[in-house]
């Protein structure tokens, strides 16, 4: 058997290199050498997450000294230029080296040595890896064979992922929490990367990842760490209930796991309930998330009370632009991600340059009923420059682009719903395979066009060049539509509602004036709301 395994030193965090090629490094390895390598690669992208903010708050707690804003911008830059501050990095990580043992007898990383059951029940390798409702595991690649047991190095990732993002629902009760009842574990809600949607900045590299996302003035001396902390038991933690900064919230101990070995490999694990945490008013400590003001939990709680804003896995990130990259929002009901405003002081101090590229990324997971399954997964990323994030009307040209496409979308979807009814069919499944089409037809569209905005860009002159590209995509898919009619529809039918005909002239006519008047240079239109941004999930 394996009697050690310590991840600062023995290589398990997956990364791809720059070549394409697959790698598994160590901890020190991943500061070390965090230049050779594009980003992390690990099973599903919320495993990534998990791994990236290890890292970071490996990160925070090392160059927690940093003591004012010019000083952190100043600092930021050199590691930008010159590499990361390893020798920082490497002394934090000597001091906690026996902390990252993932096979400690007392104090494994990021479990309880002696956690078990009343019965000596386990709860199975399923229940440390994410699973859809159907069973089936998001590593589609795992048959059910595969999860017979995991090298060290999976386990390790999905230990870590585990506490980040775990589902919700019942759980093994262990023995020693006072919260145990008959033999269960009630339902604590799911990690915390499960209650937000993360926005990350990526870059050409880990090393730029990673500086992207470390927002030095959030880190704090009173923030600390599960391996700076006397270990857990199997009970909730009393003495440590909320977070205490950012690297806190980083690695918070949602379950308490026991890894189980057969010789080299893990068999089995104990996943059991750990400390509860809620995604109220996170934002002074989470910058990967917007925010909005949240009516039904202030009213719940008797103060201003922010939610952080999930991603719906139905909507491309484009289509959401405004809660990530609005400054100044007129009603202060929304708040956008704390490491964009960042990215934007950065960017005036002259740390970041003027049109570095940067790939916004959004990774989620939608819970199915009580959030005790999984029913979808969000990842998508958008690349642009960090002029957008700095810039107010920059932000605003694209912001109001958005706009443009989509209401180019409700038009050519009225045009389907028009031509269904002049061929006397129910136009509900029409339109929704137009809508379908729509989006499908501007998306790569809107990326290109964005990729393509600089801080030189002309907002006018771009504004009306978007225009007349949505005016002319959508015009194709509209006359589509209207060739694939039918008979029926050129032939046409009387609306006894109007008392005129709708045939495919006059709904052809009718949707070329729509998309005219929103894709023209004085029609631009606002973001669509869709069913996400509704509060009901609130209550």
């Amino acid at each position: 058997m394996t009697a050690s395994f310590n991840l600062i030193a023995e290589p398990w965090i997956r990364v791809r290199t720059r070549t394409g090629m697959l790698e598994d490094v160590s901890i020190r390895d991943a500061f070390r050498r965090a230049d050779e390598f594009s980003g992390l690669a690990g099973e599903i992208p919320m495993q990534d997450m998990a791994v990236l903010r290890l890292l970071l708050a490996i990160a925070y707690r090392a160059t927690h000294d940093v003591r004012n804003d010019d000083e952190a911008v100043t600092l930021w830059g050199l590691w930008w230029t010159n590499g990361l501050p390893l020798d920082q990095i490497d002394a934090y990580l000597e001091q906690y080296l026996e902390r990252f043992d993932l096979l400690d007898a007392d104090r494994p990383f990021f479990q309880v040595a002696d956690l078990r059951t009343q019965t000596g029940a386990t709860s199975g390798l399923d229940k440390l890896i994410a699973e859809v409702p159907s069973g089936s595991k998001f590593f589609t690649t795992r048959d059910g064979a595969g999860i017979g047991s995991l090298s060290l190095a999976e386990a390790a990732r999905w230990l870590v992922a585990l506490h980040s993002s775990d589902i919700s629902g019942i759980k093994t009760g262990a023995l020693g929490d006072d919260r145990v009842k008959g033999g269960r574990g009630y339902p604590i809600g799911t990690g915390i990367t499960g209650r937000i949607g993360l926005v990350v900045a990526e870059g050409h590299s880990l090393h730029e990842t990673l500086l992207l996302n470390l927002v030095l003035p959030m880190s704090n001396d009173d923030d600390s760490v599960p391996w700076e902390r006397d270990q857990d038991d199997a009970g909730e933690s009393w003495l440590h209930s909320e977070p205490t900064g950012t690297a806190d919230l980083y690695t918070w101990q949602t379950r308490r796991a026991r890894l189980i070995l057969d010789g080299d490999r893990v068999a089995d694990a104990l996943v059991c309930n750990g400390d509860k945490i809620g995604p109220q008013n996170l934002q002074r400590f989470e910058p990967m998330s917007s925010w909005r003001y949240s009516e039904p939990q202030t009213k719940k709680l008797k103060y201003d009370t922010w939610m952080p804003r999930t991603h719906d896995p139905r909507r491309s990130i484009w289509r959401g632009l405004e809660p990530l990259l609005q400054r100044v929002v007129p009603t202060r009901k929304t708040i956008r991600p704390a490491l964009f405003d960042w990215s934007a002081r950065l960017r005036d101090g002259g740390a970041l340059p003027a049109d570095a590229r940067v790939s916004v990324r959004v990774v989620g997971f939608e819970y199915g009923p009580q959030e005790s399954s999984l029913a979808a997964a969000v990842d998508d990323s958008l690349l642009v420059s960090v002029a957008l994030l700095d810039d107010e009307s920059l932000a605003g040209l694209a912001i109001g682009a958005s706009g443009v496409a989509q209401q180019a979308v409700v038009d050519v979807a009225n045009l389907a719903s028009n031509l269904a009814r002049a061929a006397g069919i129910d136009p509900a499944p029409r339109r929704e395979l137009a809508f379908t089409a729509a989006y499908d037809a501007l998306d790569p569209l809107f990326r290109r066009w964005a990729r393509d905005l600089t801080a030189d860009s002309d907002v006018a002159e771009r504004a009306a060049a978007w225009g007349v590209a949505v005016r002319q995509r959508i015009t194709q898919l509209g006359g589509d539509l209207c060739r694939d009619g039918g008979r029926a529809a050129v032939v046409g039918r009387l609306d006894r509602g109007s008392g005129q005909t709708m045939d495919t002239a006059r709904a052809w006519s009718i949707f070329l004036s729509q998309l005219r008047g929103h894709t023209s240079a004085d029609g631009a239109a606002k973001p669509l709301p869709e069913a996400h941004d509704t509060e009901e999930s609130d209550e």
